[in-house]
């Protein structure tokens, strides 16, 4: 069995909301949260309710450019800090700067 006292996830989600198909995925997370760390990243919307609210972060920025920057800032950040394994669930922008931080790091290109 894989130890999870180390493990850290930065898992990325469009939106959270009770009336999109987004919600089972933020309740996995919920559930997920229990065993390893995780920080939740939105695009837009409010975290699920039983998520601690100090590991969750919404993005700010409306205006495309600059929502693109912060997506690629907050994952490099938590790249930074540990967050070295990333979920992105339908998002690619989050996808694109996922897949440069493990580019930095040196893992190889996955066709």
């Amino acid at each position: 069995m894989m130890s999870t006292e180390h493990t850290k996830l930065a898992f990325v989600l469009p939106e959270y909301g009770i009336h999109t198909h987004f919600r089972y995925v933020g309740e996995f997370a919920v559930a997920l949260a229990k065993e390893i760390d995780i920080v939740l990243v939105l695009e837009k919307g409010e975290a699920p309710p039983d998520f601690p609210k100090e590991k969750v972060y919404t993005q700010h920025f409306h205006f495309a450019p600059l929502r693109f920057l912060e997506m690629g800032y907050t994952l490099l950040s938590l790249y930074v800090r540990g967050y070295r394994t990333q979920y992105v669930h339908y998002s690619f922008v989050a996808g694109f700067w996922g897949a440069l931080a493990g580019r930095l790091e040196g893992v190889p290109r996955i066709i």
